[in-house]
């Protein structure tokens, strides 16, 4: 399974969530792409997403999903279904 995680250094909600805790709480064999949406400016529209910090969830190359969210907790919560 991969997770790209949409986000910019600026974003002060994206600082509010803490990825090295979903990053060591997740399974190991899920796939992290952490994107840095000023360095790569058309990736977060190609996905259909408007806002950040988003998510995307990938597995067995189908598109499972996407969500906003700068709550850890909440981000856990629906990836939980993922990769379970």
């Amino acid at each position: 399974m991969v997770v790209v995680y949409f986000t910019a250094p600026w974003c002060s909600a994206c600082k509010n969530l803490d990825f090295t805790s979903l990053l060591t709480s997740t399974p190991k064999d899920i796939v992290w792409y952490k994107c840095d949406i000023d360095i790569n400016k058309y990736t977060l529209g190609y996905c259909g997403l408007t806002k950040i910090p988003s998510f995307a969830i990938i597995k067995d190359g189908k598109f499972l999903g996407k969500f906003t969210s700068s709550d850890t907790m909440t981000v856990f919560d629906n990836l939980k279904d993922a990769f379970e």
